[in-house]
C-alpha cells in the first residue's frame, strides 16, 4: 500500500508527483547522457529529505550523473546508482 510502479515516460510519470512527496524513485529507461540527465532533473525535487534516488546500467550513464555522494553497487555494466537527498 505504500507502493506505485509506474509504467510511463519518467518524465510524464514524475510530472503527476508533488514536491518532497516520496521516499524512494527508481528509475531505468533512456541511457543516454540527455535522458538521463532529464529524468534526475525530474525526480530529484519528488524527494523528500533522506529520500532514495536509484538507477541502473550505471557503466552506460555515468557521465550524466553528478550528484554527489553517490554509491555504486554490482559488477560490470549492470551496476546500480543510489544517490541520498540531503
Amino acid at each position: 500500500d505504500r507502493r506505485t510502479i509506474v509504467h510511463a515516460d519518467s518524465i510524464v510519470a514524475a510530472g503527476g508527483i508533488g514536491a518532497g512527496t516520496l521516499d524512494f524513485v527508481f528509475v531505468d529507461a533512456d541511457h543516454s547522457y540527455e535522458g538521463c540527465r532529464r529524468d534526475i532533473l525530474a525526480w530529484v525535487g519528488k524527494l523528500c529529505s533522506g529520500g532514495l534516488l536509484c538507477g541502473h546500467d550505471y557503466d552506460d550513464v555515468r557521465d550524466a550523473i553528478d550528484l554527489r555522494p553517490l554509491d555504486v553497487y554490482g559488477a560490470d555494466g549492470a551496476r546500480t546508482w543510489v544517490w541520498t537527498k540531503p
